[in-house]
């Protein structure tokens, strides 16, 4: 599973795992950031799981743990792995990775079906300034265009023009929050055959990530004016927040933003920024966090 950061991906995955939970499911779960807010968002006690963080699994920076946990998860008796790319993941490579691990796992593993999600409102956009949105579906055999409550009819028909545009034979599926009948989803090969590619995921081409932890609870509205002040900047903002007025989990795209509850029993509050420019971002959120939080953040 490929897509832009925030575009669904984590909630694609729970479905899949609700659908599937009857079978026996392994999950690998990557991440740009150190701490892998994602993994934490789908770990389920009794499920295999495995994460792989601080890159893309596609990069030379993390591939190796990518391999590594590919091995380590083909041990267990697993009918179904699934893979959750880290956002701006190119993955391109996928298959002689794959190829490059089949004597070791005695080729256990049959690639079957490549997913990539897209965010409908912001993808046409996006798309253009980041190639690996365009590597993401032109290497996937099926498009999910999600978001659809947000974007129009007309809107809808470029997006899918758009998406043929790369991609002239993957199966298209408007959703929202990622629903559509998965019960078909492994009855017949989904990868598009394209030729194999070096994945533009390199070590000079991947994102600023800037870590951010407070141990100790935080007033809800300061940290609302915290995020207000700090998402603008960024790309990609979630994680968790400790607040004198409960948990929440975070969710940010662009200056979309979500803030709800979390079953989740936090001891401090996590957060991850993703984006293009680290030192403009550093100190947006250093100033934000020392006029809204009273250097209660910590930075890194």
């Amino acid at each position: 599973m490929t897509g832009f950061l925030g575009a669904g991906k984590t909630t694609l995955l729970k479905e899949l795992m609700s659908s599937f939970h009857n079978r026996k499911i392994g999950v690998i779960v990557n991440d740009f950031g150190k701490v892998n807010i994602d993994y934490q968002l789908v770990e389920t006690e009794g499920l295999t799981m495995a994460e792989v963080s601080n890159g893309s699994i596609f990069c030379a920076c993390v591939k190796d743990k990518f391999v590594d946990s590919l091995i380590a998860m083909a041990s267990y008796d697993l009918e179904l792995l699934f893979i959750e790319a880290s956002g701006l993941a190119d993955p391109s490579n996928i298959q002689p990775i794959l190829d490059g691990i089949a004597r070791k796992t005695n080729e256990k593993y049959e690639f079957t079906t490549s997913l990539c999600v897209i965010d409908g409102e912001h993808f046409i956009k996006m798309s253009g300034i980041l190639p690996a949105l365009k590597r993401q579906v032109e290497n996937s055999g099926i498009i999910l265009v999600n978001k659809a409550d947000l974007f129009d009819l007309e809107t809808k028909a470029e997006l899918i023009r758009k998406v043929h545009e790369f991609n002239a034979g993957a199966e298209v599926i408007v959703t929202t929050y990622c629903r559509f009948d998965v019960g078909t989803l492994f009855e017949t090969s989904s990868v598009p055959m394209n030729p194999d590619q070096e994945t533009s995921n390199t070590p000079e081409t991947r994102p600023v990530t800037i870590s951010m932890e407070a141990i100790e609870p935080l007033d809800f509205k300061c940290v609302k004016a915290f995020l207000k002040e700090t998402i603008p900047s960024t790309y990609r903002l979630k994680g968790f927040i400790q607040t004198h007025d409960g948990d929440f989990e975070v969710s940010a795209v662009n200056e979309r933003i979500e803030i709800k509850m979390t079953r989740k029993s936090l001891t401090k509050t996590e957060l991850i920024a993703i984006s293009s420019v680290g030192i403009t971002l550093y100190n947006v959120i250093l100033k934000a966090s020392k006029t809204c939080l009273g250097e209660k953040m910590k930075i890194s």
